[in-house]
């Protein structure tokens, strides 16, 4: 998967309804470029939560098909979001992709901040919805890698044990046909030259399409040491919610543009 590639799908969407929260003059001068192209924008205005639970209730009711926020705080977006979402459509997951000269597709970066990753069934639902989105982007047999500091299953490090637990549902097909596995370091998901300099067995081969990290923290990390890797190319989005997020990762054109191109394929 490349971003050219979903670009050019997203050509062929056909335009539908969009609600807009916390946008900048400059993040609207996009949009507006949208609502030419016939799509139908509500931008809505006053206070962020009171606004964002606005947005939620008509994309719940069926009168929105995808949501656009802005703000500096990402996190703090999604923790106004998780209040506003019913259970019926949570977990609330994030995805960023980045597009770097390093890696030959697009590599994406998930996780789902109000989980309890160590309990296994959020775990698992978490992951669930990772593949299912992908699936929806063009990847249904996603490589998804579950990361952490060692490769191999430790009682002394919680997170391998709900990592190896996943993988081997993922070798019974329990999520569908998208390949799950851990625990991985993140040289083995994303490094083919690794995986064969430790002689190490993957499903994975090096070339995870997504990356899991066990905690919000190594989440922020990972994506803020990626952005400052070079020149790249990013998109957030949020899914399974009432409908999809656009929560792009900079306020930068080709960001923005890029992560409602995306969000929109899963309209």
């Amino acid at each position: 998967m490349t971003f050219q590639e979903l670009q050019t799908r997203a050509q062929h969407i056909r335009p539908a309804r969009m609600d807009v929260v916390g946008a900048t003059p400059f993040e609207i001068s996009i949009i507006e470029k949208w609502e030419k192209r016939g799509w139908k924008v509500r931008y809505r205005e006053g206070e962020l939560e009171h606004c964002l639970q606005a947005a939620v209730d008509a994309a719940a009711c069926g009168e929105t098909d995808l949501l656009f926020c802005s703000g500096a705080d990402n996190l703090k977006l999604i923790r106004f979001l998780d209040r506003a979402v019913s259970r019926d459509y949570k977990p609330l997951t994030m995805l960023q992709g980045f597009e770097v000269p390093s890696y030959p597709k697009v590599l994406w970066v998930g996780f789902t901040p109000m989980a309890r990753y160590d309990s296994i069934p959020d775990a698992i639902k978490g992951v669930s919805v990772v593949a299912k989105s992908m699936a929806e982007l063009g990847e249904p047999e996603a490589r998804i890698a579950l990361l952490s500091c060692v490769e191999l299953i430790s009682p002394g490090v919680h997170s391998t044990i709900w990592e190896a637990t996943l993988a081997h549902m993922s070798q019974r097909g329990q999520f569908g046909k998208a390949r799950v596995d851990g625990p991985l370091a993140f040289d083995l998901a994303v490094s083919p030259q690794a995986v064969s300099n430790k002689g190490f067995k993957s499903e994975i081969h090096g070339q995870a399409d997504v990356v899991i990290p066990p905690d919000l923290n190594s989440f922020c990390t990972l994506t803020d040491e990626i952005h400052l890797t070079g020149p790249h190319t990013a998109v957030g989005i949020v899914v399974g919610g009432p409908c999809p997020i656009a929560l792009p990762p900079h306020r930068d054109e080709r960001h923005m543009t890029l992560s409602l191109q995306v969000a929109s394929l899963l309209v």
